[in-house]
């Protein structure tokens, strides 16, 4: 255990992603430590053991606090974002648990204390492992990453069109 009594392991691969909630007429913040991978000790020749790891953290900045949060799905090299009213935080992309490429959604809501898979209809981005990623009203806006080779690509996916549209567009061609 760490000073703040949550068990903790080494990370890499994770997310780390700020919080804003406002409750009361106060705004309150915290970080939010999710998935990747984390180090184990280990009985055999190498001293740790890396495993993937479906843990999920906040870190109240006002208390000084950690608090374990339900586990979500097994993602490394995924990126993380909170919506804009911090009710919400969306896991996208990475390497499942298998090492596959991923391109699937997920949300966190923290009033019902519950993961589910989000399955938008439409043209999603491809599997990408490594990408920037930050969610504004209902728009997905993920940069860069890599996809058998690193990539500068730049999407924008809307999460509130009508599935007859493309919800996918690649501004690319307009960074440089």
């Amino acid at each position: 255990r760490d000073r703040y009594g949550v068990d903790m392991n080494g990370h890499c691969y994770h997310t780390m992603t700020l919080r804003i909630c406002s409750r009361d007429g106060s705004e309150s913040a915290s970080l939010l430590v999710y998935g990747g991978s984390q180090y184990e000790p280990s009985n055999d020749s190498l001293p740790l053991n890396l495993i993937t790891s479906v843990s999920f953290y906040e870190f109240e900045i006002d208390y000084g606090a950690w608090k374990k949060l339900p586990n979500g799905p097994s993602l490394i090299k995924h990126s993380a974002a909170t919506n804009s009213s911090g009710t919400s935080m969306l896991v996208w992309g990475g390497l499942s648990f298998i090492t596959m490429p991923s391109s699937d959604l997920f949300e966190y809501n923290f009033e019902q204390e519950v993961w589910r898979q989000l399955v938008p209809t439409g043209i999603k981005p491809p599997p990408l492992t490594a990408s920037a990623f930050v969610a504004h009203d209902s728009l997905l806006y993920i940069f860069g990453g890599y996809d058998r080779e690193p990539t500068h690509h730049f999407y924008r996916y809307s999460m509130n069109e009508k599935p007859s549209t493309p919800k996918t567009k690649r501004f690319s061609d307009i960074v440089t």
